[in-house]
């Protein structure tokens, strides 16, 4: 998401920039960046910090304190993407100044994990089209707001030991909006109202930017206490009769 439209200054107005900030008797101590929230391209830090340094060292030319590089924010709480952008991070890490980071969604994504009904399902082009109990305007604001691309899984309320059949499926929000769709697919597990479906690592502009549109509440948050990272060990806990089965990504299902 590239915020370059609403923000920033061009690298050619910086230098006008200081000398404007130094009649006024303001200090600038630093050049901050963001990438774009959720960026994949570790390559683009490298070149952004690159350019800071450089902007930096004109600043501190013209009297100014630029010691400090605000790398931003956008970090996904995936660890192997984390440490993908880390390494272009450090290739470009100049001691002789100070970086700070805004790492909010690297935290807040793996706090929370949302779990839904299917309300409802009806046939739909050779496939099913399912009703789940939330929708654009409430958890799943992340989706239209930012871009996310949740994953899901189905945990049914019962022993489930044969295999469903794999259909073409649609998972559409319960308000009365035709583009409340979570999620397309051209094959998946076959769903049947009643099922639960658990969406984790919700924690990022999920809550944020929920709203009550056609008079629907926001979900009540239920504060969960883990001490393992075994999520089978943990659903084994549960005084349900349930199962963990599926994982479907719909991050190659929305179209």
């Amino acid at each position: 998401m590239p915020f370059s439209g609403k923000f920033g200054l061009t690298l050619a107005n910086v230098k006008d920039l200081g000398y404007y900030a130094k009649r006024k008797g303001i200090e600038i101590k630093g050049i901050s960046f963001h990438v774009g929230s959720g960026g994949n391209d570790g390559k683009v830090y490298y070149s952004s910090i690159e350019i800071a340094k450089m902007l930096n060292k004109g600043l501190q030319a013209q009297g100014h304190i630029a010691n400090t590089i605000d790398i931003g924010g956008g970090f996904l709480s995936d660890e192997r993407d984390f440490l993908k952008k880390v390494k272009y991070i450090k290739d470009a890490y100049d001691p002789k100044f100070k970086f700070i980071a805004e790492p909010g969604r690297f935290f807040s994504s793996v706090s929370q994990d949302f779990f839904v009904k299917v309300i409802g399902k009806k046939g739909w082009n050779n496939g099913w089209r399912y009703t789940i109990d939330d929708s654009l305007y409430g958890q799943f604001s992340c989706i239209p707001f930012d871009h996310c691309k949740p994953l899901w899984m189905r945990i049914p309320l019962k022993e489930d030991s044969s295999p469903r059949p794999r259909t073409k499926g649609l998972l559409m929000g319960r308000t009365c909006d035709s583009v409340d769709v979570i999620a397309r697919s051209e094959s998946m597990e076959e769903l049947e109202v009643g099922d639960w479906l658990w969406f984790p690592q919700m924690g990022s502009y999920t809550n944020a930017t929920a709203n009550e549109f056609n008079g629907f509440p926001k979900p009540q948050a239920l504060p969960v206490y883990l001490n393992t990272p075994d999520i089978h060990e943990f659903v084994d806990r549960i005084p349900f009769d349930i199962k963990v089965v599926e994982p479907v990504s719909s991050a190659s299902l929305l179209k």
